[in-house]
This record gives C-alpha cells, structure tokens and sequence, in this order.
C-alpha cells in the first residue's frame, strides 16, 4: 500500500504471491525497543519491535513485472484543518494543543507515506480561523489561509456526535478540483480514520500517475539550463533514484 498508493493493491494479481515470498527480499532486520510517548513512564520493560529492511530495487522490479504502478518518494503534502466538536466543546488540531490527536494522524500518514501537515495554530492561524472559517469559507479563502504552509492539497474536517454515533465531514481541494464527503463512524477515530483514508486516496488519484502504459510507452523530459558537468551528474543521480523510474537514457 504504501509503495503504492494503492489500499486495494493486496487484490491485485502477484500480490499475494509476493507477500508469501516476502523473506527473500529481506535485506535486513534488528530488534528494537519500542518509543515510549513523551512524558509516559512505566514501570514494565518496553516493548520489542522487529524493524526489516527490505530491497526497493527488487521489489520495485517485481511490482513493475506485475504492471502495479509505483509512487515515487517525493510525495504531495496534505494540509489538515480538523475541527472536533465533543460535549459542548469544540477544538481544533494543532502540531502542539492535542498530542493524542496528532500521534493519530501521525500514525495514518505514516502508514500511507503521505506528509500530512496540521497548523501551528499561532497568532496568524488563529486570526486567520477568526476572519475566514476554513469550515464554511470558499476554496480561494482556504488555499490562502493555508498558502504559509505550502501544501500541495488541503483537507478540511469536522468531527461530531450524531444520533449515537459519530460522523465527519470533510472537503478535499487541491490545484483543479474541490471533493466533499460525509462519514459516518461507530467511534470517534473511525470516522475521522476513513475520512482521512479517502482524502489521501483523492491525492494518489490525483498526483500518482504511474501507469503501465505509460511505462511501456516511455516518457520525453526536457531539463533547462544544466550548464556544468556538476550540475549534469546531480540531474541524471536524481532522475535515476526516482522509484518511477526502471530505466534512464539521456
């Protein structure tokens, strides 16, 4: 999925296959202790976890063979503006105001490999927030109160209970189009899990276009104004360490 882009992928023909052989890739792995949270402490020994390495080249070639396309390292950020609403209460998500909140999304970025970015919520933020509600402004108004940022999409998101459950409601905008979309949740991270899942699907919808066929077909890029030997090694190392990429001629 995260080599991907794709939640469906384990569907997809050769898959299966290649998980079952997954231990031939193995390039390495070690035992570590598990993070302790910031500010936690217990007095049981920490947690074991086993981190693997696996061979990107390898893996990158066999998923090529099976015509799943590859999304690159250098991925879109995703601006995230979360409202949650919760006993007559209202908060929204900060990098500093709700630690538990950001671990969450931290957690489903991660597992995605999409840079997911939240405000700072400082002076600017908080008076931008005041004179344009990201949760009912037009999309101009939030790519400008997000601009600071630089993302390459936004995704704006209110969580709240309804009838005994919980249900969220989001609108994605990026560069051509705007998305809305509503979800409903059992608990309050469920709904707020499956809606970010979907905006980040609209992303790779939208910026992964790796396709068999253009792989087969082969792509023409022009370069500009390389003028040194330096600056021609540093083009042709770049291009050449792009995942997308199974072969390079200049």
């Amino acid at each position: 999925i995260k080599v991907s882009g794709n939640r469906a992928v384990g569907a997809l023909p050769g898959v299966a296959e290649l998980v079952t052989s997954a231990p031939q890739y193995v390039q390495q792995f070690v035992y570590r202790n598990a993070a302790v949270p910031p500010g936690l402490r217990s007095s049981q020994p920490p947690a074991r976890m086993l981190w693997v390495r696996f061979d990107r080249d390898a893996l990158n070639r066999v998923l090529r063979q099976s015509g799943i396309g590859i999304w690159g390292f250098a991925r879109p950020s995703l601006m995230l503006w979360l409202d949650v609403r919760e006993q007559n209460e209202r908060a929204i998500v900060g990098v500093y105001n709700k630690p538990e909140w950001k671990q969450f999304i931290d957690t489903v970025a991660k597992s995605r490999g999409v840079p997911l970015l939240l405000p700072t919520l400082d002076a600017n933020d908080l008076a931008n927030v005041q004179t344009s509600d990201p949760w009912s402004a037009s999309p101009d108004e939030v790519s400008r109160i997000s601009a600071r940022y630089r993302p390459e999409a936004v995704l704006v998101g209110k969580v709240e209970p309804r009838d005994g459950a919980w249900q969220s409601t989001w609108s994605f905008y990026d560069q051509e189009n705007r998305q809305a979309w509503t979800t409903p949740g059992e608990s309050r991270d469920a709904a707020v899990l499956d809606g970010l899942q979907t905006a980040i699907d609209a992303l790779v919808a939208h910026y992964n276009a790796a396709s068999t066929a253009t792989a087969d077909a082969g792509l023409s890029l022009q370069v500009n104004d390389v003028q040194t030997l330096e600056e021609y090694a540093r083009v042709t190392k770049y291009l050449g360490s792009l995942a997308s990429v199974a072969r390079l001629q200049l």
